[in-house]
């Protein structure tokens, strides 16, 4: 049986185990372990991988700065965008609100996207593919990175108590990544956008409150006495993009009022090879790998996690 193109990376760490107690402890703990991971990483591989980032970086028509970790796409910027949108509404539209809201987790409704659209060929792959959005990641990561997850975000309103990534919190799956989150209609702020922290104001949280990746959730209050009630709103008109590293930057999102419109989004990953997602080899793990033959690109080869 063919394996699932979906399948996510190897099963987790034993908590004891030296990456899993680094993966869960303090920045720190966290930068030292996958520091000696780069270095340990000396394969022409490897190195292949970091050149071709940085000459794909030099073509980068948006630059994500390291002091925000964030940087915003405007409508009609990135080629194919559009094509991705459209056939996420229609997914959205098929299933209906009513079983999406059903669906509703950490508390949006994900995971809904079919197998049959992540081919190479598919609205979704082509952008997370292209030239264009490549070059903004490799340009911030410095390297080719690893396309480690595609999917559509559904978050209506849901009354109760702010929860789970309603909170400010940082993603655990490495120490640097990005995601690009691509807004499939009007996100204002009653439809609960992502808000986020500048890296080196989450830097200082971090540190103000022993922040462990452990514990992951953060109170407004919480923030608001460590580096004061400034955020930034990642709202935008339908077709905004937003290059977020939600690895060194606390966020929250889908806080959704009641009567506001769901926030809909596409949702791209991507990581290095030396992310807490890979335990070992990131050629064994990455979920897409499977998608590039003997004669794809050695660029697509080397996003997919194949080479």
């Amino acid at each position: 049986m063919k394996e699932s193109t979906r399948s996510r990376r190897g099963a987790r760490a034993p908590k004891d185990s030296p990456h899993e107690t680094a993966r869960r402890g303090s920045l720190e703990q966290r930068a030292r372990y996958v520091s000696a991971r780069r270095n340990a990483a000396t394969s022409p591989a490897h190195e292949r991988r970091r050149n071709l980032g940085r000459e794909l970086g030099k073509n980068a028509s948006l630059r994500v700065s390291q002091k925000l970790g964030f940087a915003r796409a405007e409508p009609e910027s990135l080629p194919g965008a559009e094509a991705v949108i459209e056939s996420a509404l229609g997914l959205i539209g098929r299933i209906g609100h009513e079983a999406l809201f059903q669906r509703v987790k950490k508390p949006m409704a994900k995971g809904f996207l079919p197998e049959s659209e992540l081919d190479l060929g598919s609205a979704y792959m082509r952008l997370a593919l292209s030239d264009e959005v490549v070059a903004i990641v490799s340009d911030y990561l410095g390297m080719i990175p690893i396309l480690t997850y595609v999917d559509v975000w559904y978050s209506p309103h849901v009354a109760q108590p702010t929860w789970s990534s309603q909170l400010f919190h940082l993603d655990h799956a490495d120490v640097t990544q990005l995601k690009l989150f691509l807004h499939c209609s009007d996100v204002t702020a009653a439809s609960g956008p992502l808000t986020v922290l500048p890296a080196s104001d989450s830097r200082h949280l971090a540190k103000s409150v022993d922040y462990r990746l452990a514990e992951t959730r953060v109170t407004d209050e919480t923030v608001n006495a460590a580096v004061g009630p400034d955020r930034t709103v990642l709202d935008g008109p339908r077709g905004t993009g937003h290059f977020v590293d939600t690895s060194r930057c606390f966020h929250f999102g889908s806080r959704v009022q009641a009567g506001a419109p769901p926030r809909q989004l596409v949702v791209f990953q991507y990581l290095t090879p030396y992310a807490f997602e890979f335990q070992k080899d990131y050629r064994q793990d990455a979920p897409y790998r499977n998608l590039a033959d003997v004669g794809a690109p050695e660029n697509v080869r080397l996003l997919l996690g194949t080479d």
